[in-house]
């Protein structure tokens, strides 16, 4: 009788407990987004302070890269990113005017926005995107230097490193996950 209400105790402990961050996320197909605490949640929504993220052109008519931005509840559907482990290359497949094209990390600089290009990118042995065991992104293995900071049209974007020339810089972690936050779900 002991072992069975020990055994049930365990049970409900195990259950309190958040998903495992000991196992990979798959790196195929994930999200991005934002948290000011770097602890994994087994739900992304209850993670503190949490943003999605999506990426945006900031200059339309022109070919520019394309800039990682927070966004607040409310959004219909967000693009998910892939990283390639030998390459250190993160990506994301955008479409437009119905055409998809896919975006690839540029070379990540300290005190930089992080940047999408449309070319392909040979990759980045150091300083490279990785993702830690607690389900972080990181550069060069270092998960800690994201910054999220209000750009010149007012946008948050994500910034890696010290000296974001953004206004209001606050530090973050960007978390991969497998499920949006605050997604609506339809009934």
């Amino acid at each position: 009788m002991q072992l069975l209400t020990t055994l049930a105790l365990l049970s409900a402990s195990a259950s309190a407990l958040p998903a495992s961050t000991s196992s990979s996320p798959d790196l195929s197909s994930f999200y991005l987004v934002t948290s000011n605490q770097s602890t994994p949640a087994s739900n992304s929504s209850l993670l503190p302070g949490v943003s999605a993220t999506t990426p945006y052109n900031p200059n339309p008519l022109q070919s520019s890269p394309i800039l990682l931005r927070l966004l607040a509840p409310g959004y219909n559907s967000l693009p998910t990113f892939s990283l390639n482990t030998t390459s250190s290359v993160l990506s994301t497949t955008l479409t437009f005017h119905n055409v998809p094209t896919t975006y690839s990390s540029s070379t990540v600089k300290s005190g930089e926005e992080l940047q999408f290009v449309d070319t392909p990118v040979e990759g980045a042995a150091e300083g490279g995107f990785g993702v830690s065991e607690d389900g972080l992104l990181t550069v060069g293995k270092e998960s800690k230097g994201w910054m999220v900071c209000t750009s010149q049209r007012g946008e948050r974007t994500i910034w890696f490193g010290e000296g974001g020339s953004g206004e209001g810089c606050v530090s973050t972690w960007v978390h991969v996950v497998a499920e949006p936050p605050y997604l609506r779900k339809r009934g």
